[in-house]
């Protein structure tokens, strides 16, 4: 896909063009990286990862009230509460 030029608006703001959201599967309200590298500015799409252990494994993670955490996680902390349930009888 070629570069495109767009203008910044004056509040900051750039437009990225639908063709590059939709190549991306980019859609309104999911959230992005915007980060520096060298002398460029740099958008990804976000990955989303487990906010306990990191784990980018997208069919692995599991959204909770907002939060996306690993089945792995999940059982760790299953096993932890039920244990911490046995110790309180």
């Amino acid at each position: 896909m070629k570069g495109v030029v767009r203008q910044m608006d004056h509040l900051g703001r750039v437009v990225i063009p639908k063709e590059m959201r939709d190549s991306l599967n980019m859609k309104e309200g999911d959230p992005i990286d915007i980060y520096l590298q060298k002398s460029s500015i740099c958008i990804e799409k976000c990955k989303q990862h487990c906010t306990i252990c990191g784990s980018m494994i997208e069919d692995k993670l599991v959204e909770v009230e907002g939060v996306h955490i690993c089945k792995e996680c999940i059982k760790k902390v299953v096993q932890i509460s039920k244990e911490g349930v046995k110790s309180e009888q």
